[in-house]
């Protein structure tokens, strides 16, 4: 009883790398795959970025912010973005080193159903066609558990009593992520959600293969470069022993990262002249030797890296109310990591107010997370959070937010959270 997924090509976006048009009802996205030229040769990592918005003009209306005009992403955008990502990443061959940009925007929307599932299926489809090296289709869908009955695809009328709200995205083989939050559901229920939506996903991957194979380009590899031959084999003959001996020592942070950072400098030095103009393959080939190695002294000796058996957990220290004028405050401290975390409690005009397509949304609970750079004794830019601490003040709200965690309360009410790492290991 829901309309069909269209998928467009050819129309829009002819210069991008890959360019889709998604429709469902009066739902548009529009979403492009974009690549430099060259490679990054210096990087050890894929240098992929998304970006998504939600077009106010996409229900007729404009954003209420001074100039009218659509602006940086909001936190609910910042959250669709990192679904878009997660999926996408692990699956990009590797070894790719072209910086690489999904864009996508929801164009028109019929107010239905949630676009989230929309979005991070049109990029992976627009990412698909293009000539970046992401082999499989991708796809996404929600499942809402409403009135005893698994809905796929639920409207956002149904979500409102529905005891699940779970993203799902995969490939026709696997679930490659899990995103949302149930109502004390069985871990069998939870299962059963999990398969129905990867079935519903496994029909639309081969759907897009499909579209690929009439509209996809030919796949970039001549720039991946492979790792020289015999380079892990001499980075395991040289350093293994003396890995072995750093994990030994069962020290703090700053004792381990001393003798790591060591070790790191030496595997260059050592190896340079023998793989030159490798640093990077050497670098990656280290890092791959320190966590095979990890696990080895796991597995073997029952034993962490920091001296803990694997039923141990670090010291826990819960000190409350010691700043004297907040509403609440507690300082925890787990091991070498702190957090100091503060609650405010305020009137109705303190309320968090939300600018979406969908309606304007009134938060009276809303929790904020701030990660600066000198908690890990670094330095950096201190502003406005990043997509990291954005993410992550949102697992720590809707935890807090869960059934049975704040109780209702009869007045007008609105609380809010900061949470501030002050030392993290």
């Amino acid at each position: 009883d829901q309309d069909p997924i269209i998928f467009e090509n050819g129309k829009v976006g002819r210069q991008a790398a890959g360019a889709v048009v998604l429709s469902r009802g009066e739902t548009v996205l529009f979403s492009t795959a974009a690549r430099d030229d060259k490679p990054k040769e210096e990087i050890d990592f894929l240098p992929l970025s998304v970006e998504h918005q939600e077009r106010f003009s996409s229900v007729g209306t404009t954003s209420g912010s001074y100039n009218r005009r659509d602006g940086r992403p909001a936190e609910h955008e910042i959250l669709t973005c990192r679904l878009i990502d997660r999926p996408l990443r692990p699956l990009i061959t590797s070894g790719w080193r072209h910086e690489t940009q999904l864009l996508s925007w929801v164009l028109s929307y019929d107010g239905i159903r949630s676009c989230d599932p929309l979005a991070i299926t049109a990029s992976a489809t627009a990412l698909y066609i293009s000539d970046v090296p992401l082999c499989k289709p991708v796809a996404a869908v929600m499942v809402g558990f409403v009135d005893g009955e698994y809905v796929v695809n639920p409207t956002n009328e149904q979500m409102e009593k529905s005891r699940l709200n779970l993203t799902i995205a995969g490939t026709q083989d696997a679930v490659l992520m899990i995103e949302g939050a149930a109502d004390f559901l069985t871990e069998a229920e939870m299962v059963t959600a999990v398969k129905l939506g990867h079935d519903t996903i496994k029909t639309i991957c081969e759907a897009i293969q499909a579209f690929g194979k009439v509209a996809g380009k030919e796949k970039m590899f001549d720039t991946i470069a492979s790792p020289p031959e015999g380079l892990q084999d001499r980075v395991d003959a040289l350093f293994s022993d003396r890995v072995d001996q750093m994990y030994a020592i069962n020290g703090n942070k700053d004792q381990m990262g001393s003798v790591m950072s060591t070790l790191s400098k030496a595997v260059v030095t050592e190896l340079d002249q023998e793989f030159p103009e490798q640093k990077v393959a050497i670098k990656t080939a280290f890092k791959d030797l320190l966590c095979r190695r990890m696990f080895i002294k796991a597995k073997e000796t029952g034993l962490r890296c920091d001296g803990r058996q694997l039923t141990e957990i670090r010291r826990l220290d819960m000190e409350a109310g010691f700043l004297p004028r907040v509403h609440g405050s507690a300082l925890f401290t787990r091991g070498e990591t702190q957090a100091i975390a503060t609650a405010t409690l305020g009137d109705s005009a303190m309320k968090q107010r939300i600018e979406r397509i969908d309606g304007n949304d009134m938060k009276r609970f809303y929790l904020q997370y701030t990660f600066p750079p000198s908690c890990v004794g670094e330095t950096g830019r201190v502003g406005m959070p990043g997509r990291r601490e954005v993410g992550h003040g949102n697992l720590a709200e809707r935890y807090a937010k869960r059934p049975g965690t704040l109780q209702p309360i009869s007045f007008h009410l609105t609380l809010s959270f900061i949470l501030f790492p002050f030392i993290v290991h």
